[in-house]
């Protein structure tokens, strides 16, 4: 299996996938940081099959998301 074939077949059973080298190191910082700091703030309880912390609508004022769209290549 090829590694874009893994991803989508990740897309399929999980709704996500994860690509290595999309945004740089400090990026990853900066948003983890800030993904931190929102669960503390506005994060709630969520006990759907288990126990965890859930963000969600954080909004563009929490979260520094601000990154030019995505350049592809023409078919």
């Amino acid at each position: 299996m090829t590694p874009f074939e893994q991803a989508v077949q990740e897309l399929e059973i999980f709704g996500f996938t994860l690509v290595d080298g999309v945004l740089a190191r400090d990026e990853v910082k900066t948003l983890r940081e800030a993904l931190i700091r929102c669960e503390r703030e506005v994060g709630t309880d969520h006990t759907h099959r288990g126990a965890a912390r859930h963000v969600a609508n954080a909004g563009s004022g929490l979260l520094p998301l601000h990154r030019p769209p995505a350049r592809h290549a023409p078919a």
